[in-house]
């Protein structure tokens, strides 16, 4: 098990809300998140705070039980666990370092996170991983980076790496669509894998599915020429629509759709898909020209100063960018603020926490949050 440390560093308070600021620290690193409290009815819940984005393994559980049980202990309420159980099996794996994660801060290019020259395969929405990790161990000579924003498939693949020991894949949790425009070259993929995304069967929300125009741009960027792009849904109208969209775009060529074929690796979703009697398409479109045209990204990178004055409570929608005040928390031990906070642009909100310090006149990220710093954001922070 090994030694660990969990501090709770203050205690901020707003109506029935309660946030703790928390510091795991072991022997491989520190993890850094936020417990919430909130009173629902004569039960109080206890819950990581949204935006924490850790896997919740058995240290973070005692350490969100230990406040839990102090409650409970000088108060007469019943605790509610919300998004951790503590009577499920745990899970005894934790590894804080940065070993499989890709740090979006310090993303500079693909090279430097695999330090070689290797061709680049991206899977957007890894899910349990068997896809990704099966291309990995096959394809050794290049490099995989998968995007999930699931915690728990996160954490799973996380963990399953780790046994696998494979160095030529890095994941990321966060929107794959959003990271290949922000942080990616033009031609610097190889081939690019979907996996039974969400079909968003209304029409209303196909605005929501991974693939649609603006997606269709995107790749025809990042993929170098002879790259490809592969599809498989068992969904037939998402299948037609982006089959569509592709032949319309005039830079790749389709190849065949295949039918209930026999796959290398079944995936989750295709045991279950298949068990449901339901027909899996795939299908696999190959980039046959270059974009002359230099395209303006959906979401910009860029670096920007944070400063002052919060609203206890607000939401504004300007253009492009969105800004949503949750909720804003006093400390009981000091003059400091905390603020829980939506930011950045209406197709990537980004869920954050901001931390005002006593006696200065600027605020700063907590640590576990992970801010992409783009154009939308910086709007979004301007109207603070």
């Amino acid at each position: 098990m090994g030694s660990c440390l969990i501090q709770y560093l203050d205690v901020f308070v707003s109506n029935n809300e309660v946030l703790i600021p928390t510091n795991i620290i072991t022997e491989t690193g520190c993890v850094r998140f936020v417990i919430k409290v909130l009173q629902k009815g004569e039960n109080t819940m206890v819950k990581i705070g949204t935006g924490a984005k850790v896997e919740a393994n058995y240290l973070i559980k005692e350490a969100v039980k230990r406040v839990g049980l102090f409650i409970q202990k000088n108060t007469n309420s019943h605790i509610v666990w919300s998004n951790l159980s503590i009577n499920k099996k745990m899970d005894y794996f934790f590894d804080y370092s940065k070993r499989f994660e890709i740090d979006i801060d310090a993303f500079r290019n693909v090279h430097s996170l695999f330090k070689n020259e290797n061709p680049l395969n991206v899977e957007i929405g890894f899910g349990n991983g068997e896809f990704l990790l099966y291309q990995a161990q096959k394809e050794r000579s290049k490099n995989f980076i998968g995007f999930e924003l699931e915690s728990k498939s996160f954490s799973l693949v996380k963990r399953k790496l780790w046994d696998l020991s494979l160095n030529n894949v890095k994941i990321m949790r966060c929107n794959g669509t959003f990271a290949m425009d922000v942080l990616f070259e033009d031609e610097s993929v190889e081939n690019i894998f979907l996996c039974f995304p969400s079909p968003w069967f209304k029409e209303k929300n196909i605005k929501h599915a991974v693939v649609n125009k603006d997606f269709v741009d995107l790749i025809s960027h990042k993929l170098m020429k002879g790259g490809s792009f592969e599809l498989v849904t068992d969904n037939y109208p998402y299948l037609a629509y982006s089959v569509e969209l592709l032949d319309q775009s005039g830079f790749f060529r389709k190849g065949e759709v295949d039918i209930n074929s026999k796959r290398e690796v079944v995936t989750y979703f295709e045991r279950r898909w298949k068990r449901k009697g339901r027909t899996i398409y795939g299908i696999k479109y190959f980039k046959i020209k270059r974009q002359n045209e230099k395209r303006e990204p959906l979401y910009k990178k860029i670096d920007f100063p944070i400063a002052t004055n919060m609203p206890h409570r607000c939401s504004i929608k300007r253009g492009k960018a969105i800004l949503r005040i949750l909720n804003v928390y006093s400390s009981l031990y000091s003059l400091d603020i905390f603020v829980e906070a939506i930011v950045g642009e209406i197709k990537y909100p980004q869920h954050i926490y901001f931390h005002f310090k006593k006696g200065k006149t600027h605020f700063f990220l907590y640590p576990f949050t992970s801010l992409v710093p783009t154009e939308g954001v910086e709007n979004s922070l301007m109207y603070i």
